[in-house]
């Protein structure tokens, strides 16, 4: 780690003290017009305004009470390229994975309407399907390895579901109007049971039906990355040829040809999806731009310091070139505002703590916004 600022901030870097992730300009075409792009001072700005609200912030999961939030910032553009990251002291390391994860699920879930020819929708139905590895019998012989039947139509099934349970036929292809998806929305449409708490709720449209979920085994989250999984556990085992390539979505899995080859390349969901809270889409007026994804403290901590942390960013930007400023989703097209068939609970967008800050009574600091 090398710290690199008043901050207390701090970024990955190499084996030459490189830094790994500098904030650089994005490559993709917004709205279809290169000049929406996220650029690099946009870039940094978030990260260094998302470190300076955990500073601020009362951490849910350490003690003493009173001790700063701990996080990972990561900022993505609409295709999933990382375009900077960053950290505060003593953040887990884990959060540099999860951070990435939550930037690029609330980009991929808010590509409703892309009309580039890569609507998420699209994406889902091109993956190879989980092949399901069928019981091995004693003793274990890795050479015998089979899958349970040809495998179904996953994807497409969870993407049928999802239309049905939010009444939207056209969400998340490029046909439809846009709606901006956080971790939090996401993770509620996860869940088991809908919405969280009662036993008796539908399962979530992208959740494992009752019956079928476990922890082991919870939905599209898991589904996405079986196949690499089967392929790294394999070859660890002797059972593989190769490991994993850099990617874990888009593996053909244990197929009968082209086994454990990587057919997707496009990075949208290079290392999953992740259904803890604690990342929101960037957009530029209403046009979607990237997203900004924390880990590292409580999921609340995590969802306020994405959430202000980018509010705060655009504040501080002007217009360019007669551009909209960055900032959150506007408030009319965001998840929340979704009205779900038969459902009296909606989807949340963020969950902010109450009384968040160190040192101060100010409650409430994300309404409104």
């Amino acid at each position: 780690m090398l710290k690199v600022n008043s901050l207390d901030a701090f970024v990955f870097v190499d084996e030459t003290n490189t830094n790994r992730f500098p904030a650089v300009d994005a490559s993709d075409s917004p709205g279809g017009v290169f000049a929406n792009r996220l650029t690099s001072s946009e870039v940094q700005l978030i990260i260094n305004e998302a470190i300076g609200v955990a500073n601020q912030s009362r951490a849910q999961i350490r003690v003493p009470v009173g001790t700063q939030a701990r996080v990972t910032a990561t900022v993505v553009d609409t295709n999933g390229a990382v375009l900077g990251m960053g950290r505060t002291r003593d953040g887990p390391v884990f959060g540099a994975d999860v951070s990435l994860q939550k930037a690029r699920t609330a980009t991929f879930f808010s590509g409703t309407g892309r009309q580039d020819g890569k609507s998420s929708a699209d994406l889902l139905r091109s993956l190879p399907e989980p092949r399901y590895l069928a019981p091995l019998s004693e003793p274990v012989d890795l050479s015998q390895l089979t899958t349970l039947d040809e495998p179904k139509p996953i994807f497409s099934s969870y993407l049928a579901a999802l239309k049905f349970f939010l009444g939207l036929p056209e969400a998340l292809e490029s046909s439809g109007s846009v709606i901006a998806f956080s971790d939090r929305s996401g993770g509620n449409l996860s869940r088991p049971d809908y919405p969280d708490g009662p036993r008796n709720g539908p399962p979530g449209p992208l959740s494992k039906p009752d019956g079928e979920w476990s922890i082991f085994s919870d939905g599209l989250q898991l589904d996405l990355a079986y196949n690499s999984i089967v392929n790294h556990v394999a070859f660890v085992l002797g059972a593989a040829p190769d490991d994993v390539a850099q990617n874990c979505v888009g593996n053909t899995g244990l197929a009968a040809f082209n086994a454990f080859a990587s057919t997707e390349s496009t990075g949208r969901l290079a290392n999953g999806i992740q259904i803890f809270p604690g990342s929101v889409p960037i957009f530029r007026g209403d046009i979607l731009v990237g997203g900004v994804g924390v880990s590292g403290d409580g999921v609340d901590q995590d969802d306020m310091i994405s959430f202000l942390g980018l509010h705060r960013a655009g504040l501080r930007l002007s217009p360019r070139n007669g551009l909209a400023s960055i900032g959150n989703a506007p408030a009319a097209i965001r998840a929340d505002r979704i009205v779900i068939p038969g459902q009296s609970s909606g989807l949340r967008y963020v969950n902010c703590p109450q009384v968040p800050f160190i040192g101060s009574d100010e409650t409430e600091v994300c309404d409104g916004l």
